[in-house]
């Protein structure tokens, strides 16, 4: 049980970490980007998981210079939510602007929120197995324990 618990500790300090470098990661993008408006211009889908479609749309924007280029998100979304014509606000690296973001909560945050969330929980749960351990089981048990 000891180390189900620690393999519990470490996958939430792991989840932990990984959402603090993505966290600095997206920081360091949207400084280095600039905001602009796009257009939802079509759709590129694939089959996903039990054979349901999934939408990702097609947004053409303008870069500073005037120059028109696409992207396509990485998460998918519902055709509703992105109808084409619908404008979005699109975050750009002027030195590499096909590399693009939809300027969306989900879109930006959420992976981090997600990992931030479960590494939270994790080590709240290895913790307060520990302490619940050291304080039920008597010494010379504890000491068995670890022998």
């Amino acid at each position: 049980m000891n180390k189900f618990i620690l393999i519990l500790l470490f996958a939430g300090l792991l989840f932990l970490t990984v959402a603090g470098f993505k966290f600095h990661q997206e920081q360091i993008f949207i400084a280095s980007s600039v905001l602009t408006v796009g257009e939802v211009k079509g759709y590129a889908g694939k089959e996903g998981v039990h054979h349901k479609m999934l939408c990702y749309p097609i947004i053409e924007y303008k870069d500073e210079y005037g120059q028109h280029h696409s992207f396509t998100p990485a998460r998918s979304s519902l055709a509703i939510n992105y109808p084409v014509g619908k404008l979005v606000e699109v975050y750009y690296l002027p030195t590499h602007p096909q590399k693009a973001k939809i300027k969306l909560f989900i879109a930006q945050w959420g992976d981090i929120t997600g990992g931030i969330l479960i590494g939270t929980l994790l080590l709240c749960y290895s913790g307060s197995s520990f302490i619940y351990k050291a304080w039920t089981y008597p010494p010379i048990e504890r000491k068995l324990m670890r022998d």
